[in-house]
């Protein structure tokens, strides 16, 4: 396994965990948690510290035990483009989906309490909302790294 392919395993590891601990944080297993918008404030601050540290670390560790730099070829370069274009595709998919289907009164949002076509309140729309924007950006985080492991080992 090239140095890159490992960072690539360690952010996917990474970003899942940040990922689980967030769904965990904002639902109860079937449910959406209704927070408050300062609880929301300080469970998204500290989702994104921690992808942050998780980041920082994945970078470094193996940066660290390698004993130097390793050079970037062509190769990795073209993965990692292919990569983040995976990644940014899926996190603007799945933004637009769900605020296409909030602004439109789809079925689906409706559940969650996100029916706004219909005179729905946004503050009791907002753990949705946050979960949808938030979980839609750690998701396409996930989506570059699987991407990044599947092509490394193409």
């Amino acid at each position: 396994m090239t140095y890159h392919e490992k960072t690539a395993w360690g952010s996917l590891v990474g970003s899942g965990l940040v990922l689980a601990w967030f769904a965990a944080t904002m639902t109860d297993g079937t449910h959406i948690i209704q927070h408050t918008p300062e609880a929301l404030f300080w469970i998204y601050l500290k989702a994104i510290i921690a992808f942050i540290i998780v980041m920082i670390l994945v970078q470094t560790v193996p940066a660290i035990l390698s004993k130097g730099r390793i050079p970037r070829d062509e190769r990795d370069r073209e993965i990692d483009l292919k990569a983040k274009r995976n990644g940014t595709v899926v996190t603007v998919g799945l933004i637009s989906a769900g605020l296409f289907s909030m602004l439109s009164g789809a079925v689906f949002p409706v559940q969650f309490g996100l029916d706004l076509a219909r005179g729905g309140a946004f503050e009791a729309a907002l753990p949705s909302l946050s979960l949808w924007l938030a979980g839609s950006l750690l998701l396409g985080s996930v989506a570059e790294y699987v991407s990044a492991v599947a092509y490394h080992r193409l």
